[in-house]
């Protein structure tokens, strides 16, 4: 049997850094044990040390040849001049909710915008600095860099950022016809779904499906059967991502769902997902990427970017997005290149290159699914149409 823990300690990183770190204890049903490395009774600032501590040697501070490497950010009270440190970035705006805001302890109206009068700071193990950040890009918190700044009696200034160490990509992608339906919300009927599969059987030889959540309008036993009934039928290799409002834990990363749901033989992914259908795919949960929008960027595809750049799926976890507590591994740090990388968004959008990025559509918004075919990286939308 699951055991569940109905506890699990909460850090409010706003108000005291996310090292140095106030805890507040929710009740909360997750399953106790989903992997070894998650953390469920201890503390969310444990999460940042382990960040720090597996993503620090992936940043090459070598070419910073004018500037003193400093082992730790306390060593900086003692510089002048050009210094180089590995930190996370961590920054705060006006308006930006706490998780005190997220969980009601403070009585008022939660208004989502972007942030305002941002403040930057880079902290570690040893200490937290406030600094004046001049680079151009998308920086938030939870990032992990290395820094090069200025240093002198009164201030740290970062005049640039280095990035982890891009890894290669493998392999080439193979003949698959895939095809991705996002946001199904099932409710008492496929009609609509089946309308446009049936035009796709007859028209191409799809290979793979690709379902993302969220599944359901309602979670019954009949909508479930009518999904399965979908999938024996559309007879192709079947993968399934949870979202947000799928049967399975809310905090990231989302496992997988139970198969005991979905009565068929498919491959149930987590979210976030990696995973092979021909050739590497990323799949980044749309919490993250909308999370992130907050900063000022609009684009989902260039968040997506920034992400696979960094190396870190999602950096704003446990910040502003839940996340399971964790230790000795961090869940979202990228070790494999992936080929397509792609989330959830209002519309289809594409941008093709060495890595391809795309955004699905909702179907139950839009009535619209996307197909793929990979050894010529032609995307083609299938929509119903009334």
């Amino acid at each position: 049997m699951l055991k569940y823990d109905l506890f699990f300690t909460a850090a409010c990183i706003c108000y005291n850094g996310m090292f140095r770190s106030q805890f507040i204890v929710f009740r909360s049903f997750v399953p106790f044990e989903m992997k070894e490395n998650f953390l469920f009774q201890g503390q969310y600032n444990q999460t940042y040390v382990t960040r720090l501590v597996k993503m620090r040697p992936l940043i090459n501070l070598s070419a910073c040849k004018n500037a003193t490497i400093l082992p730790n950010l306390s060593e900086s009270s003692n510089a002048n001049g050009p210094v180089a440190f590995v930190a996370l970035l961590y920054v705060d705006g006006t308006n930006k909710e706490t998780i005190f805001d997220e969980t009601g302890l403070i009585n008022k109206e939660r208004v989502v915008k972007p942030y305002e009068n941002l403040t930057y700071y880079v902290e570690d193990e040893s200490c937290r600095v406030e600094v004046i950040f001049e680079p151009e890009g998308l920086f938030v918190t939870g990032q992990v860099l290395g820094f090069l700044a200025e240093k002198n009696t009164h201030s740290l200034t970062i005049k640039d950022v280095i990035y982890p160490e891009q890894l290669e990509q493998t392999g080439q992608p193979e003949h698959d016809v895939i095809c991705f339906i996002a946001d199904l919300k099932i409710r008492n009927s496929m009609g609509e779904l089946n309308v446009v599969i049936d035009y796709i059987s007859n028209s191409k030889r799809v290979t793979d499906l690709v379902i993302i959540g969220d599944l359901f309008d309602e979670v019954t036993k009949e909508n479930a059967d009518l999904l399965t009934q979908f999938i024996e039928n559309f007879g192709a290799d079947t993968f399934i991502i949870p979202n947000t409002n799928d049967p399975t834990n809310k905090l990231l990363p989302q496992q997988p769902i139970s198969n005991r749901l979905i009565d068929y033989n498919c491959l149930f992914l987590p979210s976030p997902a990696q995973f092979e259908t021909g050739t590497k795919m990323l799949f980044i949960p749309p919490v993250a990427v909308n999370d992130i929008k907050l900063y000022g960027e609009t684009s989902a595809i260039k968040i997506m970017k920034m992400l696979v750049r960094t190396r870190h799926i999602c950096p704003t976890a446990p910040d502003t997005v839940g996340c399971i507590p964790y230790k000795d591994e961090d869940p979202f740090i990228l070790n494999e290149m992936p080929d397509y990388v792609f989330t959830l968004g209002d519309k289809f959008e594409k941008e093709i290159g060495k890595i391809t990025y795309f955004v699905l559509p909702s179907f139950s918004k839009t009535k619209k699914v996307i197909i793929l075919t990979l050894d010529k990286c032609n995307f083609e939308t299938i929509a119903l149409e009334y």
